[in-house]
């Protein structure tokens, strides 16, 4: 079947994902970032030149000449966002979220509940087994309470960035943080050694209308590590907000955090139709 040889026009949506150690998606309710506020994203090839080798005769004139093959070996990439997005930012070059507790807070179970200011919660034996929520949001989080009796360590939720946890009784859980903004990583650490995936999704137009077949372009960078680039500079304008870095293959990506992508995933960069997009959608995104 011949292809439809639609062009890729515009840029409908950006999804930036965690990876583990070896190189597969990671998991949990805060593993992968959407949004469609961006500017661009950039793709350049970079080759490594192919040694020249090249002799000259006792005349003066070239006898033996031979020129090895360009290869590839990265990708250079930038993504421009619109504005500073502290959560897509911590999720592509590590760092710390700065969060505040403020916001509301929604019931535990009957008799037990927080409130805006409450230092923690604390779980007792009559609190009953299930899932709770404390807050509403990208501040929730989700206490999952596997005993009620017994005790266990004092437990001191991870603020800066609410994931599900696992409590037991006499573990405390503090109450709902926001991500307000982000603090750069500390001097010479390696704030993001895993790296990040980076799917993006453009239009596919064909004959001046986009396409009512596999309607987008869905181009994959499974292995990226990223940097803040870029002069902040505050002014009568708009602050840049760009995060430059580079690519590799990384056959672990796999099906991706969706578990859509079928195509192999061991090279630096590809693309291919999609028939979706995750369009309107402006967050953190569990990934199972």
């Amino acid at each position: 079947m011949a292809q439809e040889n639609a062009a890729s026009v515009q840029g409908c949506c950006i999804r930036a994902t965690r990876l583990a150690s070896d190189g597969t998606p990671a998991t949990g309710p805060y593993a992968s970032y959407v949004m469609e506020a961006f500017l661009r994203v950039s793709i350049t090839p970079e080759y490594d030149d192919g040694d020249e080798i090249q002799e000259k005769g006792a005349n003066g004139l070239l006898c033996v000449y031979y020129k090895a093959h360009d290869v590839l070996k990265r990708i250079t990439s930038e993504i421009a966002i619109c504005e500073p997005d502290p959560e897509l930012t911590e999720l592509l070059t590590g760092g710390t979220l700065l969060a505040t507790t403020s916001g509301t807070a929604s019931a535990i179970a009957t008799g037990h509940s927080v409130a805006v200011g409450d230092s923690s919660f604390q779980v007792t034996a009559n609190t009953g087994t299930g899932s709770f929520t404390i807050g509403t949001g990208n501040g929730a989080e989700t206490v999952f309470v596997t005993a009620v009796t017994g005790s266990a360590t004092p437990f001191t939720a991870y603020t800066q960035f609410p994931m599900t946890k696992t409590h037991a009784a006499s573990d405390t859980v503090t109450p709902v943080a926001t991500n307000v903004g982000w603090a750069a990583p500390a001097v010479g650490v390696d704030a993001k050694p895993n790296g990040v995936a980076i799917e993006v999704w453009s239009y596919a137009v064909s004959q001046s209308r986009r396409a009512s077949v596999n309607p987008y372009y869905r181009w994959v960078l499974p292995s990226c590590q990223y940097r803040v680039g870029g002069d902040k500079v505050i002014e009568n304008g708009l602050m840049a907000n760009t995060f430059t870095g580079y690519g590799v293959g990384n056959a672990q990506f796999g099906a991706g955090p969706a578990g859509d992508w079928p195509f192999p995933t061991d090279r630096a960069y590809q693309y291919a139709r999609d028939d979706s997009a995750p369009i309107g959608v402006r967050g953190y995104v569990a990934v199972s």
